[in-house]
């Protein structure tokens, strides 16, 4: 039987009509060890070029050689052509390989634990939630100027039954669907 774990695709950065290539050897996965919110500062100086698309795809229960893109038997065109454009980071690693962890450690890069998730959230029992302390990529990508959306399962904690929980715009995001 293999192993089937939540599993990030594809963060594609993808530049929209620029000719140079993105370098990623800067990369590295490792997570921040403060545990207060700094401030996200924005670039020194605002960015009036083209700027690049930053689309991050996490799928849960998909295993690593499932699509097209990475020699897997499903036909998986549109992210094919996202993976080929873009600059693919296939070494994520979460603590806990479920759900809500492993999206509190791709939100924010810290561990899991670091970021009040300790396990799939079930909103109706647990007062737990990602911490709004929590910086995630989303406030990183505002203060750069970006518009931000959430598609998808949030799974960090919904405010439920007079539970005080962050919801996803205190963590960045303009828009969710």
């Amino acid at each position: 039987m293999r192993n089937v774990f939540p599993l990030l695709l594809i963060v594609g950065i993808v530049e929209c009509g620029a000719s140079n290539p993105v370098d990623a050897s800067s990369a590295t996965g490792r997570s921040a060890t403060n545990t207060t919110k700094a401030p996200v500062q924005a670039a020194s100086s605002p960015a009036r070029r083209k700027r690049p698309n930053v689309v991050v795809l996490l799928a849960d229960d998909l295993g690593s050689k499932d699509i097209g893109c990475d020699g897997g038997p499903v036909k998986t065109p549109t992210l094919d052509k996202l993976a080929a454009k873009g600059v693919r980071f296939t070494d994520f690693h979460s603590g806990a390989p479920v759900c809500s962890p492993a999206r509190a450690t791709l939100l924010t890069g810290r561990h899991h634990l670091r970021t009040g998730v300790y396990t799939v959230i079930q909103d109706h029992i647990h007062n737990m939630h990602l911490r709004k302390s929590e910086v995630t990529i989303a406030e990183h990508l505002k203060a750069n100027g970006y518009d931000t959306v959430h598609l998808g399962k949030w799974h960090l904690g919904t405010p439920f039954r007079g539970m005080k929980k962050p919801w996803i715009d205190e963590h960045g995001f303009d828009y969710w669907f």
